[in-house]
């Protein structure tokens, strides 16, 4: 896993929409105790892409926190 996946899951938790923060700081959380966790890393990925490409996902404005 490297800093930019986490970096994007933080773009996610400042800016996405309720349910795509709770699950991203789900899985922030589970990496930071098991870094080398596939399955997390790949649902990670998964959620950072449907974000980042979907134009229909809410995004948010950045939280303060």
């Amino acid at each position: 896993m490297g800093d930019s996946l986490l970096g994007d899951l933080d773009q996610v938790i400042a800016r996405g929409a309720p349910a795509q923060r709770e699950e991203a700081l789900r899985m922030r959380a589970i990496l930071a105790v098991a870094p080398d966790d596939a399955e997390t890393t790949l649902t990670a990925r998964q959620l950072v892409d449907a974000y980042l490409k979907d134009p229909y996902l809410e995004r948010g404005s950045p939280t303060n926190g």
